[in-house]
């Protein structure tokens, strides 16, 4: 399990379909600072009157928490909002939540500027 050292108040959610949504409303209900980003902006709307912040940029999200959760649809997904992510990570804890197989999470993992990234953990079904 990955310990999140003190509390994790600011977190960004990328992608705000089902899973994202519930998500974020857990997190706001919790008293989280949370900022959201989807690549349709309207899709945020409904979180953001909920109390989230928008994010312009899969970028600006990021750089403003300490927690990043990406609950995206496939790897293909995730692969297309790491390569906005030209900064380092120093100090941030990005999570996957997505379908994709073992070796496209070890993918993932190896992509990480400025960092050593953890090995991937094995999901689990819901």
């Amino acid at each position: 399990m990955i310990e999140v050292k003190g509390p994790a108040s600011r977190v960004a959610v990328i992608g705000t379909g089902a899973i994202g949504r519930a998500v974020v409303h857990r997190l706001l209900a919790g008293g989280r600072d949370v900022t959201v980003w989807n690549r349709t902006e309207s899709r945020t709307t409904e979180l953001v009157a909920a109390g989230a912040r928008p994010g312009r940029s899969v970028r600006e999200a990021v750089s403003s928490s300490t927690l990043a959760l990406l609950t995206l649809k496939d790897y293909t997904a995730v692969q297309q909002c790491l390569t906005q992510l030209d900064m380092g990570l120093s100090g941030q804890t990005i999570v996957g939540m997505y379908t994709g197989t073992a070796s496209e999470a070890r993918q993932a993992a190896q992509w990480a500027p400025g960092r050593t990234p953890r090995p991937p953990r094995r999901g689990c079904r819901a």
